[in-house]
């Protein structure tokens, strides 16, 4: 998800809430769904990969787009990324 919210006490501190860490506006329109991730390694809430917190949320997350060095970033340059 590419939405992310501004919001915080005054005009020189805030903190930025990605559209991923709003898991009770989707989770919900998810259920029972076939689910596919346009994602990269940056696709984190917190520390844990968005593709884990949905799995462990019982997402049915059926294919994985990503770009050349995998959705992990763990891929060298040109090399084959596994299709499943």
């Amino acid at each position: 998800m590419a939405l992310s919210l501004c919001h915080g006490q005054s005009s020189s501190t805030f903190s930025v809430i990605t559209g991923a860490e709003r898991m009770d506006q989707y989770l919900p329109m998810l259920e029972g769904k076939k689910v596919g991730l346009l994602v990269n390694h940056t696709s984190t809430i917190g520390s844990t990969h968005l593709l884990d917190t949905l799995i462990s949320r019982q997402v049915n997350v059926v294919r994985i787009f990503a770009p050349e060095h995998g959705f992990r970033g763990e891929m060298a340059n040109g090399e084959t990324v596994l299709r499943w």
